[in-house]
């Protein structure tokens, strides 16, 4: 598969450089993992194959036949409690993975906000899809680098999640 590499300047966020490259994408499959390995790329191309008959396959962690190694019990909490107040958005067990491959139609109509790590979520709520796999894969605790998930990204998903919230019981779309 060709790659073109993006080089931005400063620090714009996980979200941004996501966006950036899906908006600058000519293909018709896109695609977001974690190149620390953490997302387990063996499965990757079957979900690439997938996508000839959906149009989003995710990389569950929580799934039947998913595993995560090595998680502290506070990350393992604050995961399970992430899913859980998503969970009424979305039909999916991973809603928060940022492993996850999609058709470009998706997005159509469709403008990403999300400043943060849970762009998939966002996708999820606002997207133009029928069709929603999800693949059981083994989650890897970062070895050689640090996660940047902090308090500000905790903040940023509760305000996405209440403007979700939101946007179902106003406009009353079942997501």
């Amino acid at each position: 598969y060709p790659i073109k590499v993006i080089h931005r300047k400063g620090k714009e966020g996980l979200g941004s450089a996501v966006m950036e490259g899906f908006y600058r994408s000519e293909r018709e499959y896109l695609g977001v993992m974690d190149a620390d390995l953490s997302h387990d790329p063996i499965i990757l191309a079957e979900m690439i194959r997938s996508l000839t008959a959906y149009d989003i396959v995710i990389g569950s962690r929580f799934n039947e036949g998913s595993s995560v190694e090595n998680w502290r019990i506070d990350r393992k909490i604050i995961s399970k409690v992430g899913v859980w107040l998503a969970g009424n958005l979305t039909k999916v067990s991973d809603p928060l993975s940022g492993y996850f491959v999609l058709r470009r139609e998706v997005l159509n109509n469709m403008k990403l906000t999300s400043p943060g790590y849970k762009i998939l979520l966002e996708i999820l709520v606002k997207g133009s899809y029928k069709k929603v796999r999800e693949i059981p894969f083994r989650f890897r605790t970062r070895e050689h680098s640090i996660s940047k998930l902090d308090s500000k990204e905790y903040v940023l998903f509760l305000k996405q999640l209440v403007k979700f919230y939101w946007m179902k019981w106003t406009k009353g779309r079942d997501f």
